[in-house]
């Protein structure tokens, strides 16, 4: 069921190009058909059909209106089984329907994770991941994601110092291959909002396999919008954005705090942006491209 606000990535014109792909191949195939059919026919033959369709025009009508209707119906479901369903060919291009959205339309997660440490690349895992809601311009606090996961390794004790997380916390949790799914249901047809979040999308794409998990939503970060609406300020921290934006910060370094803190900035730089001409998520995507910060790979 689609919450207010949310825009599907299966639009209703991207659910229906396959099937009316498919049904037109069927009827060029019978038209194929009956054309060598007919042309195989010897003249006598041809006159006998003739006579026929001329005594019963009903009948035939109804005999091959039904014997297309039947065909059409086989055909879908063969597609829709054994080929891929309706708009498994628009999923890829995964922020076509939102890039003309304005961002005070559009449904957005806001999104934090705390971690054993700050290399992805090297074996460091999540520990807590948390997110919530924003519909229409408005935060949704009741529609919240907050999960504690086994990490399978030891937590760093810098890290614990940190995030406040430790490994008997952490004992007995989910493991990553149980909260990944979990959230990738709860952010489904919103776009992802994080605080550098390009450092937390890499430890969702290190787990794609074994999750069997791919988040191909649209994403924006926070520090490149805050660096497109602030260009000449060095401290795009979520405490220097909060000070110029006015946010109150609480709950810092946990997941959800962090993902409401962030989902607080977000909502203050739209008008902002909008102030710049940027007011649709593709032209806050191209210019978040452009922002120096945009550089930076983990």
């Amino acid at each position: 069921m689609w919450r207010a606000g949310v825009i599907p990535l299966n639009n209703h014109i991207g659910r229906h190009i396959p099937r009316s792909f498919a049904i037109g191949c069927i009827f060029l195939l019978l038209f194929g058909v009956l054309a060598a059919l007919w042309v195989e026919l010897t003249g006598d033959d041809k006159l006998l059909l003739r006579r026929i369709l001329d005594e019963h025009p009903a009948l035939i009508l109804a005999g091959v209106s039904i014997f297309l209707s039947m065909a059409v119906i086989a055909a879908l479901w063969i597609f829709q089984h054994y080929i891929g369903p309706p708009g498994k060919l628009v999923d890829e291009e995964k922020a076509l329907p939102f890039l003309n959205s304005p961002l005070t339309e559009l449904a957005f997660t806001s999104f934090d994770t705390e971690t054993t440490g700050l290399r992805p690349s090297e074996g460091d895992e999540i520990v807590s991941i948390g997110g919530v809601r924003i519909v229409n311009g408005r935060m949704l606090r009741e529609e919240t994601f907050d999960r504690l996961i086994d990490p399978g390794r030891p937590i760093s004790r810098e890290s614990t110092q940190v995030h406040g997380i430790d490994d008997a916390m952490v004992q007995g949790q989910p493991d990553i291959r149980d909260a990944l799914p979990a959230f990738s249901r709860f952010a489904q047809e919103t776009v992802l909002v994080g605080h550098n979040a390009a450092f937390h999308m890499k430890f969702f794409q290190i787990k794609e396999e074994p999750t069997g998990v791919k988040l191909r939503m649209p994403v924006l970060d926070t520090i490149l919008l805050s660096s497109v609406v602030h260009p000449h300020h060095e401290d795009h921290s979520i405490e220097g954005i909060a000070v110029r934006l006015g946010v109150n910060i609480a709950g810092r370094h946990t997941a959800l705090g962090d993902a409401i803190v962030t989902g607080e900035l977000f909502l203050k730089l739209i008008p902002l942006l909008a102030d710049k001409g940027i007011r649709t998520l593709g032209e806050a995507m191209e210019a978040s491209k452009k922002t120096y910060l945009a550089k930076v790979k983990y």
